[in-house]
């Protein structure tokens, strides 16, 4: 590998990074992030085809090391201000999926030059925050004569120094399950408590008793998490209003865990409804699955990194994060790894999802750095 030759791209990607963070999109539908992305690798004599929402491309023949980046936003009002800040109100790059598509256009360019050891397919998804984008891309066949997978994903994670990687061998991140909870109830004065159902009054119920429910019936060695992040009900202050819905995560490494919780919750739900004589809605949503690692291929990162000077952290216990990069390694060997972009001294410290969520561009060598040298690493053992 030239890792010259890799820099000297940095300015490249780091304009194709600020271009896509001008138009941030949401979900399995795409068409302006799209579109840019197959212009780009277009001009470097590539020919993407389209696919579950996304694009694959390839460069040379059979077998193939994929590359992996995510290209979807989230809907959050940016407050950066920044020359290139979000022009679509109500959305925004905020965990850092236009620095992984600028990455792989990076990789595409260099390896469009200088032809890899063997063919890499990169694989640019749609619909990872919550979207099943990674199924949809199966299904379109990218995995098709895949023998290696990777994927990074860069963030402000202070468990790494700054510019370091942080990875795990087997299970790196956890199961990521929604569920949702609508009491309806009987509504009246707030000054009569007694001629109405309170919805608000269950509601609270419940959110207790989901937290006791990890404290006493989970198993306290298990990585758990359940968490309540949505409460809606009632319009003013003297009104006992008709409905309480809550939302929240489950979060777990453990699929037996996951199964009971999602039973758990509903008996709960019901059960408090049951007993406050209301009625309820209860719905668990099975989302994504645990992302497990393949040793074999972390040893080869942590290998890569160390050669490179990039400091890494293998983690003793797992990310309760998600990641739909968990269902391309259900098919093929990979690995999937983080890459701490902070930069104190810039100002550049808050945490992925946040309306201020930024990452030092200079970094950004890294994970390609990465990329292309684990594939010569690969193809040097066919």
């Amino acid at each position: 590998m030239d890792l010259d030759r890799v820099k000297s791209l940095l300015p490249e990607v780091v304009n194709h990074r600020r271009e896509l963070h001008r138009i941030p999109e949401i979900g399995l539908d795409l068409p302006k992030t799209v579109e840019y992305v197959e212009r780009q690798l277009k001009a470097l004599g590539l020919s993407p085809r389209r696919a579950g929402g996304g694009l694959i491309c390839d460069i040379g023949e059979a077998p193939f090391v994929a590359v992996r980046a995510d290209m979807d936003a989230l809907p959050i009002e940016e407050e950066n201000d920044l020359p290139y800040k979000s022009t679509h109100e109500g959305r925004m790059h905020a965990c850092g999926h236009d620095a992984h598509t600028a990455v792989l256009l990076g990789l595409a360019e260099y390896f469009s030059r200088d032809l890899p050891p063997m063919g890499v397919r990169l694989i640019f998804q749609a619909g990872e925050e919550g979207y099943f984008g990674a199924v949809e891309m199966i299904k379109e066949g990218a995995l098709e004569n895949v023998e290696l997978i990777l994927g990074e994903h860069v963030g402000n994670f202070a468990e790494a120094p700054e510019g370091g990687i942080i990875t795990k061998k087997e299970v790196f991140m956890a199961s990521a399950d929604a569920f949702s909870v609508k009491f309806m109830g009987k509504g009246g004065h707030g000054s009569t408590p007694h001629e109405t159902i309170d919805p608000i009054a269950v509601a609270a119920q419940f959110v207790l008793a989901t937290y006791s429910f990890r404290s006493r019936e989970i198993n306290q060695t298990h990585p758990f998490v359940s968490t309540i992040t949505k409460l809606v009900s009632g319009t003013t202050f003297n009104v006992i209003p008709e409905t309480a819905e809550i939302s929240g995560t489950v979060r777990t490494i453990d699929e037996n865990d996951r199964k009971r919780a999602a039973k758990r919750l509903e008996e709960i739900a019901r059960g408090i409804a049951q007993a406050n004589n209301i009625e309820v809605e209860f719905t668990y949503h099975w989302m994504y699955r645990t992302l497990v690692n393949t040793n074999w291929v972390v040893n080869m990162l942590v290998n890569t990194a160390g050669n490179l000077g990039i400091p890494v952290i293998e983690l003793e216990t797992p990310i309760m994060g998600g990641e739909d990069f968990s269902y391309y390694l259900e098919k093929v060997p990979g690995v999937f790894f983080f890459v701490n972009t902070a930069n104190v001294e810039k100002g550049i410290v808050y945490p992925n999802h946040s309306p201020h969520f930024n990452i030092d561009e200079e970094k950004l060598w890294i994970p390609m750095a990465i990329f292309v040298r684990m594939v010569e690493e690969y193809s040097s053992t066919k």
